[in-house]
C-alpha cells in the first residue's frame, strides 16, 4: 500500500461517515473537497482538525464540532454554521463574512481580526472568549452572551452588548402577532 491509498473519511458525531476521498493528502482537503463538491456536512465532528487557510466558502456545517480546531485565516463567506462548536477554536483572522452563525457557541475561542461582516450572530455564546479588533460591521447579535468575554478595548464591549439586547423585526414582528392572535382570542371569549 503506498502514501497515496490512504482515504481520509469526514464522520458526524455518531460516527457515520458523511464523506471520505483516497484524492486528498489531508483532512483540510478532504473537507475543502466536499465543500466544493456541495455535500452537506452538518453534524460534521472536526474536533481538533488543522484547516488553517481552509477555503470552505458556503459550507453547509450546521452543527458541526470544531472543538479546539485551528481556524486560522480559514474562509466561511456565506457558509451555513448555525449551532457549530467553535470552543476553544483558534479562529483568529477567519472570515466569516455573511455567515449564518446563529446559537453557535465561541467559548475561549481566540478571535484576533475575525471577520464577522453581515453575519448572524443571534443567540451565540462568547463565553470568556478573546475578541481583539473583529470587523462586526451590520452583524447581527440579538440574543448572543458576551459573559465574561475578554475586548480589545470598552467601545467594543459595549456596542456588542448593546447590540446583543436589540431585538431583531423579526423577532418584533412575531411578538406583535402573538399579542394580537392573544387579543382575538380573549376577545371571542
Amino acid at each position: 500500500m503506498s502514501l497515496f491509498d490512504k482515504t481520509y473519511k469526514i464522520k458526524d458525531m455518531n460516527g457515520k461517515v458523511l464523506f471520505k476521498s483516497n484524492k486528498v493528502d489531508s483532512i483540510k482537503e478532504c473537507v475543502e473537497l466536499a465543500v466544493k463538491e456541495k455535500i452537506d456536512l452538518s453534524g460534521a465532528n472536526l474536533k481538533k482538525a488543522d484547516l488553517i487557510s481552509a477555503n470552505l466558502k458556503k459550507a453547509m456545517l450546521k452543527g458541526a464540532n470544531f472543538e479546539g480546531a485551528s481556524l486560522v485565516n480559514a474562509h466561511f463567506k456565506n457558509a451555513i454554521l448555525e449551532e457549530v462548536n467553535f470552543e476553544n477554536a483558534d479562529v483568529r483572522m477567519t472570515d466569516f463574512e455573511g455567515a449564518s452563525l446563529s446559537a453557535a457557541n465561541f467559548k475561549k475561542a481566540k478571535m484576533l481580526r475575525t471577520n464577522l461582516i453581515e453575519t448572524n450572530l443571534d443567540g451565540a455564546s462568547f463565553r470568556e472568549a478573546n475578541i481583539q479588533f473583529p470587523d462586526i460591521k451590520d452583524a447581527k447579535m440579538e440574543g448572543a452572551d458576551f459573559t465574561d468575554t475578554k475586548f480589545s478595548d470598552d467601545k467594543l464591549r459595549e456596542h456588542c452588548i448593546n447590540e446583543s439586547k436589540k431585538e431583531s423585526a423579526t423577532t418584533k414582528t412575531a411578538k406583535l402577532n402573538s399579542m394580537i392572535k392573544n387579543a382575538m382570542g380573549n376577545k371571542q371569549k
